[in-house]
């Protein structure tokens, strides 16, 4: 992609415990709400980020990787990043495989399309030990870089679903940042 974004985009690339802070109860819905979903999802792949200023949805499917999803409510825009390593080197199509390069690209992008910096509010959802050698490590690492990043940049977290041993299918709606869950 060039340096010009549209007002929905998709950038190619590619992809312990439950834990849960208090808010995260009353801002993720679970399975049973995933019927309420909006016909009209797009699908995120691994190593992927999606930034939105009209009201979409966009699902995904998170094992060991994790998803960071921003948005500013008032500013109606937002988007989210699926990457599947905590920190690498990487160009073109390869970069947003990496927590250190997909989180601030994310950012980026997204204030370029209108949210104020001070009013983004995230969730973070993935990180499952998926039972294979070294990847315990590895999704520990992914939601540890996660929470580290936002907490620098000064960014709340407001929700997360984290850990644990199976997979999630997301689906995060824009611009009012309610996910819903289910395990897979």
């Amino acid at each position: 992609m060039s340096g010009a974004f549209s007002r929905r985009s998709v950038a190619s690339v590619s992809e312990a415990h439950r834990q849960h802070r208090p808010p995260a109860q009353a801002s993720c819905s679970r399975a049973s709400t995933l019927n309420a979903i909006p016909e009209s999802t797009d699908y995120l792949y691994p190593g992927q980020l999606f930034v939105s200023s009209e009201p979409s949805a966009v699902m995904t499917i998170l094992g060991s990787c994790v998803a960071v999803c921003l948005w500013d409510r008032k500013a109606g825009v937002g988007g989210l990043s699926h990457y599947l390593l905590p920190e690498g080197i990487g160009k073109g199509m390869s970069a947003h495989r990496y927590g250190n390069l997909a989180i601030p690209e994310l950012i980026r992008r997204i204030l370029a399309i209108g949210a104020r910096s001070n009013a983004l509010q995230a969730k973070i959802f993935g990180g499952a030990c998926l039972n294979v050698d070294g990847v315990s490590r590895l999704s520990a690492k992914n939601i540890e870089f996660a929470r580290t990043y936002l907490a620098e940049a000064q960014i709340a977290i407001v929700a997360e679903d984290v850990g644990g041993s199976q997979g999630r299918k997301l689906v995060f709606r824009i611009p009012d940042g309610e996910a819903w869950v289910k395990a897979v």
